[in-house]
């Protein structure tokens, strides 16, 4: 039981970290963008 709720926790910080990494990216991109045009 104590391990899953691990796993639980672990998948909770992936999923905001993915969410984190996908808005850097993707200001990055824009910023990118507008730099081109």
């Amino acid at each position: 039981m104590q391990k899953f709720k691990g796993r639980d926790k672990m998948k909770l910080l992936l999923l905001s970290n993915e969410q984190l990494i996908f808005s850097i990216i993707w200001k990055g991109i824009s910023t990118f963008y507008l730099q081109v045009v």
